[in-house]
């Protein structure tokens, strides 16, 4: 990817002590061309992406941006919310208690004596 160029032409950075004293010359500042739609002063400090100054604009260039042309906005679609599907609550059936029979004893006779 190429590097992208900034244009910070405000008195500060016109006059900054940190821009190189180096002056662009034109085939520089097309490196610029594609991304941005610049006017280019004399005088001005370029700046990367990253702040670093790359030095001063030799003459006047205007570098158009070609992204630049009306750009539509996105509409965002709306995302449909799913309905939760609510879940029947089952019913317990209640357990049958067994009722215990009970044993019938056998009554033994008991022998007298």
């Amino acid at each position: 990817m190429q590097p992208k160029y900034i244009i910070c032409d405000s008195a500060i950075d016109k006059y900054s002590p940190s821009a190189a004293p180096v002056t662009l010359t034109h085939k520089r500042l097309l490196f610029a061309r594609f991304k941005f739609h610049i006017i280019y002063t004399k005088g001005c400090l370029l700046k990367n992406k990253e702040g670093w100054p790359l030095g001063r604009v030799e003459g006047e260039y205007e570098v158009r941006r070609e992204e630049e042309k009306k750009k539509k906005k996105k509409k965002k679609k709306k995302k449909k919310k799913k309905k939760k599907k609510k879940k029947k609550k089952k019913k317990k059936k209640k357990k049958k208690k067994k009722k215990k029979k009970k044993k019938k004893r056998k009554v033994e006779e008991r022998g007298r004596g």
